[in-house]
């Protein structure tokens, strides 16, 4: 998978949808949005805010992996 692949759907309707299904993905990206934004905000003394790494790990793996990212290979 690459980096580009997580991102939300700009049609909120789908992304709402989406999230009722998924919220622990829904809401760790919200967690990674505020990484970023935490380390592009510079302290008072002009240090940007504190490195990140960011693992996707998947939540589930096999059958009930609805998206079927590891089967349409």
């Amino acid at each position: 998978m690459r980096e580009e692949q997580a991102v939300r759907p700009d049609d909120a309707g789908l992304r709402d949808l989406l999230n009722t299904h998924h919220q622990y993905g829904h809401r760790k990206m919200d967690a990674e949005h505020e990484l970023v934004v935490q380390r592009h905000n510079h302290t008072d003394d002009g240090r940007p805010g504190i490195p990140y790494v960011i693992l996707r790990l998947p939540d589930v793996l096999g059958p009930r992996d609805t998206t079927y990212r590891f089967w349409s290979a």
